[in-house]
């Protein structure tokens, strides 16, 4: 008798967990078409009011939605391919890790190196991490012609000097209280109204080669780090920070239009924001993200130890062909060093 209980509550069991695995897979799957459907919009359109969600990796959510897919196994005992193909079609689509680790495969920097000095522009974009001074020095082996600083150290002295240092006395700087530009050549800097001058530094350079652009360089206000994204004061956080940010972005495109159209533009810093953010959509008007186009191996550059986000870009116009951009691990700054290679068109 008591055996037969004890089969009966085992089989009772049995059956309540089948119940369980069921219903598990049943609101997997459904979660997993939900999310696609949300997160392909948010990521089409990128309306502020969602951008709590855009501000994680779209691998990220392709990873949850391919989790989620392969759980739904439990109730239907058979994989969703045409729901995994379509995450998988997503994170191709809005994710650049993927082109840019493969372009790592193919792509070297012979045939910019064969061009002529005068065709090629090297450069630099670094967070100088609150002021350090090391993290600027950590420049010096890649050779630059254009260097763009932000949060540069205190002292224009020692900017100057190292400038100097680094170009045998062949070398002009703008100096900002936030940002600064370098250059292996001559400059005259752009006055600035505030609050421009405070998180942007303008000039028009003219490099050793005799080669003449303007050169722009920034840093957006800090960035929101709420990834709570159950709680309704992320979503806000994060909807009027791509407000605000796009108002900065707005005064950056005031000084872009006031640029010559015949001048080459070279536009690049911290943007605080991770790349193709909602509010970065006005740039492309005008100039490109040259990652996007050239961009090989890991790009993120924040936070340097584990980077996950490229908040630090170099953007420019269609004068030049990005041969090759990359994220460069440093030893005394927060971020990763971005050195971009131009070819002059």
């Amino acid at each position: 008798m008591k055996k037969k209980q004890a089969r009966e509550k085992s089989t009772k069991v049995k059956a309540r967990d089948k119940v369980i695995l069921v219903w598990t897979g049943k609101i997997a799957l459904i979660l997993s078409l939900v999310l696609f459907h949300v997160i392909l919009a948010c990521y089409a359109f990128k309306p502020d009011t969602f951008a709590a969600l855009t501000f994680y990796p779209v691998w990220a959510w392709g990873l949850l939605g391919i989790t989620l897919s392969i759980a739904s196994f439990l109730c239907k005992k058979c994989i969703p391919v045409f729901l995994i193909i379509s995450w998988l079609a997503f994170t191709l689509i809005f994710a650049e890790e993927p082109r840019s680790l493969i372009r790592s495969i193919y792509i070297s920097d012979s045939k910019w190196q064969r061009l002529p000095e005068e065709k090629r522009i090297v450069v630099i974009s670094l967070n100088c991490a609150g002021g350090n001074l090391g993290a600027v020095r950590e420049i010096l082996p890649y050779n630059p012609d254009v260097v763009l600083l932000q949060e540069v150290p205190p002292s224009q002295e020692d900017i100057q000097a190292f400038a100097e240092e680094m170009f045998e006395g062949d070398a002009a700087i703008a100096y900002g209280p936030d940002t600064a530009i370098i250059v292996r050549g001559e400059l005259e800097e752009v006055p600035l109204d505030k609050p421009r001058n405070i998180f942007m530094t303008q000039a028009r350079i003219r490099l050793k080669s005799g080669y003449e652009s303007e050169v722009i360089c920034i840093r957006l206000k800090p960035p929101v780090i709420d990834i709570n994204i159950l709680s309704q004061d992320c979503w806000i956080k994060h909807r009027d920070d791509r407000k605000s940010r796009r108002k900065q972005i707005e005064q950056i495109m005031e000084q872009v239009n006031s640029i010559p159209s015949k001048v080459p533009i070279i536009l690049g810093g911290d943007f605080n924001v991770p790349a193709r953010d909602g509010c970065l959509r006005a740039l492309q008007t005008m100039l490109s993200d040259t990652f996007s186009k050239g961009g090989v191996g890991w790009g993120h550059t924040a936070l340097n130890s584990v980077p996950l986000f490229r908040v630090d870009q170099i953007w420019a116009s269609s004068d030049f062909n990005p041969a090759s951009v990359f994220a460069k691990k440093t030893k005394h700054s927060d971020h990763r060093m971005v050195i971009c290679y131009l070819e002059v068109q």
